[in-house]
């Protein structure tokens, strides 16, 4: 079974979990989504990050062999905290960088003192940028502050943000 969510009874996280991942099989998309929005921000991201274990990205499989419990781990461009939850399980601390101003705030009241969260870019220069993030639905994962990268025709949302180099910050 799965653990509970830090400040939830494993009972309620598992009767949310449930409920939720039950609605969304039973094809109720949309209420699904408003239920999800509704979800205490802890419960959503380790909601997301069971999910990303079993059906995202193959490299998540390969974090218990990465990490260590008496290490430290840092997650560069957090955005919903899917690795940041995995990494938490697996590693004595962590700090999560996440530029968007949206994403940073919510993985600070997901994770608690859980996870130290940066919202900054990390550049080879410190100062500031100009953070493009994509509007279409899902693909914010793409923002860059690489005034190189295009993004194709996507229609973008720009946010001027921190830059910092990882080399200013004295990590653990």
């Amino acid at each position: 079974t799965a653990a509970p969510a830090p400040g939830l009874p494993g009972g309620l996280q598992g009767g949310l979990l449930g409920g939720l991942q039950g609605g969304l099989r039973g094809g109720l998309r949309g209420a699904g989504h408003a239920l999800k929005a509704a979800l205490p921000p802890a419960v959503r991201v380790a909601w997301r990050a069971r999910r990303s274990w079993r059906d995202g990205e193959a490299e998540l499989r390969l974090l218990p062999l990465l990490c260590s419990p008496q290490a430290w781990s840092l997650d560069i461009g957090a955005n919903n905290g899917v690795y940041a939850w995995h990494l938490a399980r697996l590693s004595a601390g962590v700090t999560a960088f996440e530029p968007q101003p949206g994403h940073a705030a919510f993985l600070a009241r997901a994770f608690g003192r859980r996870v130290s969260v940066e919202q900054v870019a990390l550049s080879d220069r410190p100062g500031e940028a100009v953070l493009r993030v994509p509007t279409a639905a899902c693909e914010d994962g793409r923002a860059t502050i690489e005034p190189q990268n295009t993004l194709g025709a996507a229609s973008v949302r720009a946010y001027r943000v921190p830059c910092r180099r990882l080399d200013s910050y004295d990590l653990p």
